[in-house]
């Protein structure tokens, strides 16, 4: 992905940027989570 791509995702009130993301990593079979983080200057 671009670093300069606009990133949304859709919550209850709209859509909202995304400022941050965290990945956790998980094992024993469990997949790999990516936890999104909206941008709160909106």
């Amino acid at each position: 992905m671009p670093k300069d791509a606009v990133v949304l995702y859709e919550g209850d009130a709209g859509y909202a940027l995304v400022g941050g993301i965290d990945l956790q990593r998980n094992g024993n079979g469990v997949p790999d989570e990516v936890i999104l983080f909206p941008d709160m200057s909106e």
